[in-house]
């Protein structure tokens, strides 16, 4: 059998098929970011373009290349309950949803892209039927355990029969941060689509590209996320499909998401909320790649910045955090030549060795390995890491580097 290949190049628009694709803004090539190594004797899997490309057509910002799935979600370890505030913020959505698809008892909820159930957690607390489905072993088997049913597995049209005869159609279907790790859009859309009756609302949640621009969120763009997406080239997309929007809105979670409820249906009047962020992003003038483009050049001043810094350090030097993310970080920032150790409260991290320079990951311990130094590459959680962590070792100095460094 012929082996596949680990990545390839796609060539047109996930959203409208356009090739009229621009870089705007360049980033370092990655492997995996979240394959992190058991043994630094082992190779992470090839090193894979990672610029992002905006559609001239339809604004939609993407990566053109794309990871081999069954590689990148083989060994994922990402689970929703190490991600702080997210719990929380899940309780929320499925208030909102609760109401906005208006749930009865023993109505079924299908979550696509469950990882470890927690949003399917929240529905079943209410009286409600709930049923996950995701192709990530380690997450699902998490799920199942806490008594949350789910399919390990992609989301195809022909997984969709297979639930409607097992489970009958749900009342609300959700995604969440899944979205964007999607290739073919249109095909996964339609298998949503399968599972849909006129009264079943589909609500997803998603990176806000124009925020992870204009709030440097670089780090949140690794191979898992295919798109970035703005709410004009959204509702472009949906409405090709067929899908017509109940509502939407942009909250803070993982730095900044937009939230949105469709329907099979024809064309009708966009909410109040929709035509004023779609107002914003005109007027920001997203479409032109403007803040994209001032991203890289931010990133690219840091960096400069961080090499005449650390050239004065004389110490060993640390990083707190071992994610996806944090090989991100330490590429596009130039740290994986200065880091010599990861420290993360995560247990399933501890022991292992990134995939970028082989980092080994520790637990956080009153020692801190020794460091001079250890940058807060979690920036985002800057503030409730100091807060716990800062004074076991009144010898470390905690460094956060981005987007200015203190």
């Amino acid at each position: 059998m012929k082996a596949q290949k680990p990545f390839y190049i796609r060539n047109t628009c996930r959203c409208c098929d356009s090739s009229e694709l621009r870089m705007v803004l360049p980033m370092e090539p990655s492997p995996p970011g979240d394959e992190y190594l058991d043994s630094p004797d082992l190779e992470t899997s090839p090193v894979a373009p990672m610029d992002v490309w905006q559609c001239r057509n339809c604004g939609h910002a993407q990566l053109r290349c794309v990871y081999n799935p069954e590689i990148l979600y083989g060994r994922f370890t990402y689970e929703t309950q190490i991600s702080l505030g997210l719990d929380n913020h899940f309780t929320e959505y499925a208030d909102e949803a609760y109401s906005i698809a208006g749930l009865c008892h023993d109505d079924l909820v299908i979550d696509v892209g469950s990882n470890d159930g927690t949003l399917l957690s929240k529905f079943q607390k209410k009286g409600i039927k709930v049923h996950g489905v995701d192709p990530a072993l380690q997450a699902a088997q998490k799920a199942i355990e806490r008594g949350i049913p789910t399919t390990i597995s992609f989301l195809t049209k022909d997984l969709a029969e297979g639930l409607l005869r097992d489970f009958g159609r749900p009342k609300l279907i959700t995604t969440n941060n899944t979205f964007a790790n999607i290739d073919k859009l249109s095909n996964f859309i339609q298998a949503i689509r399968h599972l849909m009756s006129r009264e079943t609302i589909f609500c997803l949640e998603t990176g806000y590209g124009p925020w992870i621009a204009t709030k440097g969120l670089f780090e949140t763009i690794y191979h898992e996320h295919l798109g970035y997406f703005s709410l004009r080239d959204l509702l472009n997309l949906m409405r090709i499909n067929g899908m017509v929007m109940q509502a939407a809105s942009l909250n803070d979670s993982k730095g900044g998401c937009l939230r949105t409820y469709f329907r099979q249906g024809d064309a009708s009047n966009l909410p109040i909320q929709a035509e004023k962020i779609l107002f914003d992003e005109k007027e920001a003038a997203y479409t032109d790649g403007k803040p994209w483009e001032s991203l890289g050049s931010k990133i690219q001043n840091s960096k400069n910045d961080l090499k005449n810094y650390l050239e004065k350090k004389k110490g060993k030097i640390g990083s707190f955090g071992a994610s996806v993310s944090t090989t991100t970080f330490l590429l596009n920032l130039g740290l994986d030549h200065w880091v010599s150790c990861l420290f993360d409260e995560n247990p399933i991290k501890h022991g292992k060795f990134s995939p970028v320079g082989k980092i080994p990951v520790f637990g956080v311990s009153p020692r801190l390995a020794g460091c001079e130094v250890v940058i807060i590459n979690a920036w985002r959680y800057r503030d409730s890491i100091l807060k716990k962590h800062q004074k076991i070792n009144p010898r470390t100095h905690w460094l956060s580097v981005w987007p200015e460094l203190i």
